[in-house]
């Protein structure tokens, strides 16, 4: 199945970058509220954007208990709980089990995807690759990766969110070793690719001569590039490994 999605490879990069901004944005408003409140200015609002995280997770928990095999009310839940999670660090709460359930629901999220009309898988994984990093297990981290081969239209993007999750664990060697399945994948893929490259070029050459094709080139990542894309992550995570040691 992995075969036949790297076929249709498409940058998601929108969607993870949405994600990181907006835990950005939250991690921003939270300090400066917090800053704010040192300096007798909105006294007290610090602390209600945290009681308004922790509401606004609990509701998003109950409509997903309610909708259960609903991808958008899972997602929305374990969003809320890797919110809730940023806020509880900045004001140096114990977030391990906001991270759970932030799990629990990414989880939930990614098996509802089977069954919906337009599955989002890269944003489901993406939820449980943060869960996993606030809760420092690279093991289930790379699991969840190696799961996510299956169904996962692979891109840049997705390959540096877990990059950046295994890096900030300090699990570098996890990840090259994960990357040599994803190489390998991507090898067989490559192949093919060229082969249907060559039939396509045969069917084009007879079907198309004397026209004016005015069709833009596909903006699809090949396995080709993807596989120097992959070589890059390695040789960063290699050279990391080697810092580490030489410390």
């Amino acid at each position: 199945m992995f075969i036949e999605n790297l076929r249709h490879v498409k940058d998601k990069r929108r969607i993870l970058v949405g994600i990181l901004m907006g835990l950005i944005m939250i991690s921003l408003v939270a300090t400066f509220a917090y800053v704010g409140s040192d300096f007798g200015v909105s006294a007290g609002t610090s602390s209600d954007y945290l009681a308004e995280s922790e509401a606004a997770a609990k509701s998003a928990a109950a409509t997903a208990k309610a909708a259960k095999g609903d991808m958008e009310a899972q997602g929305t839940a374990a969003s809320a709980y890797l919110s809730l999670a940023v806020y509880q660090d900045l004001f140096l709460e114990d977030n391990s089990k906001s991270y759970e359930k932030a799990l629990k629901y990414s989880q939930a999220m990614v098996a509802a995807c089977a069954k919906a009309e337009k599955p989002d898988y890269e944003t489901a994984y993406g939820y449980e690759f943060s869960a996993y990093q606030g809760l420092a297990d690279a093991d289930g981290l790379s699991a969840a990766f190696n799961e996510s081969l299956d169904t996962i239209d692979l891109s840049e993007s997705y390959l540096d969110s877990y990059y950046s999750a295994m890096s900030a664990l300090g699990a570098n060697d996890q990840f090259v070793a994960d990357m040599e399945t994803v190489t390998s994948l991507l090898n067989d893929q490559a192949a093919k690719e060229g082969a249907d490259s060559g039939e396509e070029a045969a069917t084009d050459k007879d079907s198309a001569e004397g026209e004016d094709s005015g069709d833009a080139a596909t903006e699809d990542v090949s396995a080709a590039d993807l596989i120097a894309y992959v070589a890059g992550l390695v040789s960063q995570a290699t050279a990391s490994t080697s810092d580490t040691t030489a410390k």
